[in-house]
């Protein structure tokens, strides 16, 4: 099969179905989108800076490129302009506007006059009340007081239901989009009301911007009052430490513990060298005094037992121990040397006394050794006053020893007391340190925030659409078009595939399997009635001639015709036929159930030719003598015909209408009447066809008119034929 042909000619045969079907559905789209909503854009570019900013983070202020960073500023950004947050804040501040600034008379900048009548007449009286015209501030502060999330209250509806203005599903087309690998972001947004495009751009930007700020200053100012609150704390515990130390030095006399220790340390040195200087001298005066003693024993006696001597030796000893104990408390101060001259001179007058005294007293010359007294008095009570001057010396340097020992203890705990509130001190320093410099990192990256907010600059205003843009109209017609195009076509192939009408040759070819040899037209209307006569006569010829290459030699040459149904045309055809033959010059004989035979008769049922149940009459040729014998049997619902009969003929043609429906019990005793049928051919005769489907036999039909030339050069692909 020519698929190419099949598929131009099913085209061709549904083409008033595919163009007026859709032409009636595209006529019927075009009214009704008459009077389709125009639509405004309003655009607008932010400049962000986030990539090419100024950082005073940074040592140089130039920006380090960290584009995983970047490219999630910039969606948060792209978020934020989008969130419902932000889209509520403009949809709020959008009504409160049209409802101040809207007039019901005249379309202004805001809203269309149109518009802001529709939003009149869903307002409720109540939300109209809240609207102060003298201020946008005061109006706003209504609405949100007025607003709760229940579902009759309006003010939250608008935001939440599905109006075209307000409502968060209509503010979610807004088109954010970052141009390129750019600083710059590009918002689009459409709606049917020019004003409306163009203030919620204008309302968008501020609105966005101040909450991109509130988002990133938000975290960095908990940040700043946090290490804030710290520092203060730490700060107090610092004074308050601070304080305690200098309290804590101020009760215990402390003005610097390490020169203090220092010095305690170097007097207890010299104290030792002090003390065992004069511990020398205490035990050589000790010794001397024995010896000498030893050498003038009565003189000793009787020095020590006179009043003056001993009064003096008593007064020279206290003279020392308060020399002793000027000279050791009290050596760096003026009044110490004063007192201490004084004391010496008094100290020298008492050893004069001591002496004159010693020389009364002692009465001999010589000691027993044959030296003289007087020399030995004079050393004895040198070192006698030595001896007691040391004596004074030790006494003042245990009591020395003893106040030197409190200082070591009363020093001791003080040195560990100090250095732990110092290392306190030191830590707690150390903190405030840190907290105040974690307070100044955050402080700047509060500036660079504030420098990189700063720097989302609105570079293109949003502008105020004065033209629509192109409406869908266009397209809604064109998809209507081709929509309803292949709906036909698809409902067409459809009924093609699954319609079992025999309709043309090669529909009937590939539903029966049988071969078809001829088709005969329905007859044409009122118009081209007069054309009947000549395509039957055309189409008889086309059969007729098409018959004779199967006929026998030997006389007659039978043609069968059957049918499965009642007014499949047998008779017609028969009759055109027999007219044909004969004008031509054959003898033919027409035989029907009708009138020559009786399909109820034993003799047909039996049959094995055809004189065994047709009897000749007076005015017919006689079956033998006749060149062509055309048959009609009833149909093969009320009979069944005698195989001898079938196999006799020298053509066995089937007729169908190409109109009706191909039964499945037709295939049935098709496919039966082939099978049994050995000895001659069977054909199919379509009747009652299209013109189209006679001309794939016949040629073109007439009236030949320039529509039905054109018409049969597309239909058998010749458009381009001479």
């Amino acid at each position: 099969m020519n698929y190419v042909a099949y598929i131009i000619k099913f085209l061709y045969r549904n083409r008033f179905w595919l163009i007026f079907c859709p032409v009636i559905v595209t006529l019927i789209v075009i009214f009704y989108t008459r009077d389709l909503t125009k639509l405004y854009e309003s655009k607008t570019t932010i400049y962000t800076g986030i990539i090419s900013g100024y950082d005073i983070e940074s040592s140089d202020g130039t920006v380090v490129h960290d584009w995983n960073l970047v490219n999630s500023t910039m969606s948060n950004l792209l978020e934020i302009i989008k969130s419902k947050t932000t889209l509520n804040r403009v949809s709020m501040r959008l009504f409160a506007q049209h409802m101040m600034y809207g007039d019901p008379n005249h379309d202004n900048t805001y809203l269309r006059a149109k518009t802001y009548r529709e939003l009149l007449a869903i307002t409720p009286p109540s939300v109209q009340a809240l609207i102060d015209k003298s201020s946008e501030d005061t109006t706003l502060a209504r609405l949100y007081a007025y607003q709760e999330a229940t579902p009759d209250n309006f003010v939250y509806g608008l935001f939440n239901w599905y109006h075209r203005h307000y409502s968060y599903s209509a503010l979610n087309t807004i088109n954010v989009r970052r141009i390129g690998g750019s600083d710059m972001i590009e918002i689009s947004y459409i709606a049917d009301d020019p004003g409306v495009a163009y203030h919620t751009l204008l309302l968008l930007n501020e609105e966005f911007v101040e909450q991109y700020r509130l988002l990133r200053f938000g975290e960095t100012n908990n940040v700043i009052a946090y290490f804030e609150r710290e520092l203060a704390r730490v700060g107090a515990e610092l004074r308050r430490k601070e304080d305690s130390l200098t309290r804590y030095n101020v009760r215990h006399k402390v003005i610097n513990y390490d020169e203090q220790t220092k010095q305690i340390a170097a007097m207890d040195r010299d104290y030792q060298l002090k003390y065992e200087s004069i511990l020398l001298d205490y035990n050589s005066a000790q010794e001397i005094i024995y010896s000498m003693e030893q050498k003038m024993d009565e003189q000793v006696k009787s020095l020590k037992s006179n009043p003056q001597f001993i009064n003096k030796v008593s007064e020279i000893s206290e003279l020392t121990n308060k020399i002793a104990l000027a000279s050791l408390m009290r050596e760096d101060t003026i009044v110490a040397n004063v007192e201490t001259a004084s004391l010496k001179k008094q100290l020298e007058d008492v050893n004069n006394d001591l002496t004159g005294i010693s020389n009364r007293i002692v009465a001999q010359k010589y000691t027993k050794e044959g030296v003289a007294t007087e020399d030995i008095v004079t050393q004895w009570l040198e070192a006698l006053v030595r001896y007691e001057q040391a004596k004074s010396d030790l006494e003042v340097m245990k009591d020395r020893r003893k106040r030197l020992d409190g200082e070591f203890v009363f020093y001791s705990p003080i040195g560990s007391t100090i250095k732990r509130q110092e290392r306190d001190i030191d830590f707690t320093e150390q903190s405030y340190q840190a907290i105040l410099n974690s307070l100044n990192a955050a402080r700047l990256r509060q500036k660079n925030l504030q420098m990189s907010s700063a720097t989302l600059k609105v570079l293109n205003p949003p502008n105020f659409p004065i033209g629509s843009i192109n409406t869908k109209r266009r397209m809604i017609v064109l998809l209507a078009f081709f929509a309803s195009f292949f709906f036909v076509l698809g409902f067409l192939v459809l009924k093609e595939l699954f319609d079992r009408k025999l309709r043309d040759k090669y529909k009937a070819e590939r539903i029966t399997g049988g071969k078809v040899i001829c088709a005969f037209p329905m007859p044409y209307g009122f118009l081209r009635k007069r054309f009947n006569k000549k395509i039957y006569v055309i189409t008889t010829k086309f059969l007729g001639n098409s018959l004779m290459p199967y006929w026998k030699r030997d006389k007659p040459n039978v043609i069968n015709l059957i049918g499965f149904d009642g007014g499949a045309g047998k008779t017609f055809i028969a009759t055109m036929l027999c007219k044909f033959y004969h004008s031509m010059g054959m003898t033919v004989r027409y035989i029907t159930y009708k009138n020559d035979f009786s399909d109820k008769s034993r003799y047909f049922a039996v049959a094995e030719r055809l004189q065994d149940f047709v009897v000749d009459g007076e005015d017919d040729i006689p079956i033998d003598e006749a060149d062509v014998v055309v048959v009609v049997y009833p149909t093969l619902d009320d009979m069944s015909i005698p195989k001898p009969l079938l196999d006799d003929a020298a053509v066995n043609l089937v007729i169908a209408r190409a109109d009706q429906t191909w039964k499945d019990t037709y295939q049935i005793r098709f496919n039966r009447l082939v099978k049994e049928v050995e000895g001659s051919p069977i054909f199919l005769c379509l009747n009652m066809a299209k013109p189209e489907a006679v001309e794939t036999f016949t040629g073109q039909l007439p009236p030949y008119t320039f529509s039905r030339n054109l018409a049969y050069r597309i239909y058998q692909q010749g458009v381009n034929a001479d």
